[in-house]
């Protein structure tokens, strides 16, 4: 995950016309080292209507949430993201 810059992403509102909404999922990820905390959202990161996929920071969320879930085995894969 440090290969995403994990403790480096900008919260969804912060970037520029990344497209928010009221339904779906939104993930909220906090990391911190004790000394600080860093707490970012994106609204459905994985869907593919709605993001677009060449979008640097959906790449990288993409790849951190199939880590996490690897991680854990909650999921087979979020989305592909070759």
């Amino acid at each position: 995950m440090e290969s995403e810059n994990i403790e480096m992403r900008r919260d969804c509102s912060e970037i520029e016309n990344y497209p928010k909404g009221f339904d779906g999922k939104t993930y909220v990820l906090e990391i911190g080292d004790g000394k600080t905390r860093h707490v970012y959202s994106y609204w459905e990161p994985e869907n593919k209507k709605y993001q677009n996929p060449e979008m640097h920071e959906i790449r990288n969320v993409r790849n951190i949430l199939n880590a996490i879930n690897s991680e854990i085995n909650c999921q087979k894969e979020v989305i592909r993201t070759e």
